[in-house]
C-alpha cells in the first residue's frame, strides 16, 4: 500500500470558527479554524509565531485545496496538495519565530465552495537513546520527539502499540531526513537510519483519523558482520523487521563494480564508505525485488549493509563482481 509520508488523517470537523477570509489577506491565529471561500482567487492568511517549533497546517472540507507557506519576504518554504484526509492538504513544517503567510486555494478551477484552515504548533519532548517514551497522538496533531546524537552510527527509531503510526526525521534545521510508515511490527512505523552526531527530531503521527499512546524509541542499531571476497557469493539472512547486515570488502585496483542481492527477499542496499558515509543506494535495481548497485570505486575498503525493504524478511545471496 502507498502512503505518503505527511498523511495524518481525517478528524471531524470542528463547531467553533475564528473568521471567515474571502481572498485577499487576513489573519490566522494559532490553534483556530479560519474558513475560508475557496474559488478563483488564493486567500492569503496572515500567521504569526511567536516560538520556534514544528507546525502542522491542515485543510478540511470536501473540495480539492492546495496550501503553500511564504517566508515574511516572499520566499515559498513548503507546498501541499493531498496529504490530510480526502483532498486536503497537509503541511508539517519548521518555522522559526517570525511572520508568514499562508496561501490557500483550489487545485482546480472547479474546486470552488468553503474549506477550514487550521495552524497548530507540535508538542515535543526530549529523550535520550534507549529511553522509552509514551506519545499522545491524535488526528491532524502529531506529537515529536527530539533527541542528541553524540556518536556516529546506525541508529533504530519506532513506535510500538495498535496505533497505525508515521513517523518522520527532521534534522536539526527542520529538513525532512526520511519518513516511515509500517516498516516496525504490524502497522508501526520504524526507521533504520545512520546518524552523525548532532540534534534530530521525529514526527510521530496517526495514519488514520484514529487516536492513541504508541511508545517510541530510539535505539542504537547493531548489525551482524561479515567480510564479504570478489567474485565468492556469500549467503545470508534477514532475521527481523528492521535487521541489516553489514558486509565489509577489499578492492585492491579501481575500477567499476558490481554489488546485489539474489533470492526471494525485498532487499535494499546502501555502499557506504569505510567510515560508514553512505555513496550510494538502491532497492529494486536487480531481477525481481533484489538490490543492485553498480559503482566506480578507487582502491581502498568499503561496506555494503542489506535490509529488508519495508518489513521484510528472508535468506538472500549476496555479490561482488567487477563489471
Amino acid at each position: 500500500m502507498n502512503k505518503h509520508i505527511n498523511r495524518l488523517g481525517g478528524a471531524a470537523l470542528l463547531p467553533a470558527l475564528l473568521l471567515t477570509a474571502c481572498g485577499g489577506s487576513s489573519t490566522l491565529h494559532e490553534g483556530e479554524r479560519t474558513r475560508i471561500d475557496v474559488g478563483f482567487t488564493d486567500t492569503r492568511l496572515d500567521f504569526s509565531v511567536s516560538e520556534a517549533g514544528f507546525y502542522s497546517i491542515f485543510s478540511e472540507g470536501e473540495e480539492d485545496v492546495v496550501c503553500k507557506v511564504f517566508s515574511e519576504a516572499g520566499a515559498m518554504l513548503a507546498e501541499d496538495d493531498d496529504s490530510g484526509s480526502g483532498f486536503n492538504c497537509l503541511l508539517l513544517t519548521r518555522l522559526d519565530a517570525g511572520n508568514y503567510q499562508i496561501e490557500v486555494g483550489g487545485f482546480d478551477t472547479d474546486d470552488r465552495g468553503e474549506a477550514y484552515i487550521t495552524a497548530k504548533r507540535v508538542p515535543s519532548e526530549s529523550i535520550n537513546v534507549g529511553q522509552v517514551s509514551t506519545v499522545q497522538v491524535e488526528a491532524h496533531q502529531p506529537s515529536a520527539r527530539d533527541f542528541e546524537i553524540t556518536e556516529a552510527g546506525d541508529y533504530r527509531m519506532s513506535t510500538s502499540g495498535q496505533l497505525d503510526t508515521v513517523c518522520t526525521l527532521f534534522s536539526a534545521d527542520g529538513t525532512e531526513l526520511a519518513s516511515n510508515d509500517d516498516d516496525g511490527d504490524g502497522f508501526n512505523c520504524g526507521l533504520s537510519r545512520r546518524l552523525e552526531p548532532g540534534r534530530y527530531t521525529v514526527m510521530i503521527a496517526s495514519y488514520s483519523e484514529e487516536s492513541g499512546s504508541p511508545t517510541f524509541m530510539v535505539e542504537r542499531n547493531e548489525m551482524e558482520s561479515f567480510t564479504l571476497t570478489l567474485g565468492q557469493a556469500m549467503a545470508s539472512r534477514i532475521a527481523d523487521s528492521g535487521d541489516r547486515v553489514l558486509f565489509e570488502f577489499d578492492i585492491a585496483q579501481d575500477g567499476r563494480y558490481i554489488m546485489r542481492t539474489s533470492g526471494d527477499t525485498d532487499t535494499f542496499c546502501e555502499l557506504r564508505s569505510s567510515n560508514g558515509e553512505v555513496m550510494d543506494e538502491n532497492d529494486d535495481g536487480d531481477e525481481d525485488f533484489n538490490c543492485k548497485i553498480e559503482y566506480a570505486l578507487p582502491a581502498g575498503q568499503y561496506q555494503l549493509v542489506v535490509s529488508g525493504y519495508g518489513s521484510s524478511t528472508g535468506s538472500f545471496m549476496v555479490h561482488l563482481d567487477p563489471r
